[in-house]
């Protein structure tokens, strides 16, 4: 089996997204990789599948390092939280003078 079935599988089971960590702690012994990093191994496979497939992957990222199954995003299964961005709004000319002055201060 391919780690992106296994992924599914316990996603599936799990209902709810879950971390990467979360992910290969569930999954176990059942994961094919060999590497001693397996959740390097999954975020990437899933990252890439998500980039390569768009709409049509069966998975989601729902946060920073969050992952489900599409088909429970939208549903009442699980409705994802709006993501917050960062607040502030600089300008070029206010960036370049920001970083003057931190050169300057050295």
């Amino acid at each position: 089996m391919s780690t992106l079935s296994i992924v599914e599988q316990v996603l599936r089971t799990a209902r709810v997204p879950l971390t990467v960590q979360q992910i290969v702690k569930r999954a176990g012994p059942s994961l094919p990789s060999a590497a001693k990093r397996p959740d390097t191994v999954i975020a990437r496979d899933l990252s890439l599948n998500i980039r390569r497939l768009g709409k049509e992957s069966r998975f989601t990222r729902t946060a920073r390092g969050m992952f489900t199954l599409r088909e429970f995003v939208g549903r009442n299964v699980y409705e994802p939280e709006p993501q917050q961005r960062c607040g502030w709004k600089w300008t070029a000319e206010q960036l370049r003078a920001r970083v003057i002055r931190q050169r300057a201060s050295r």
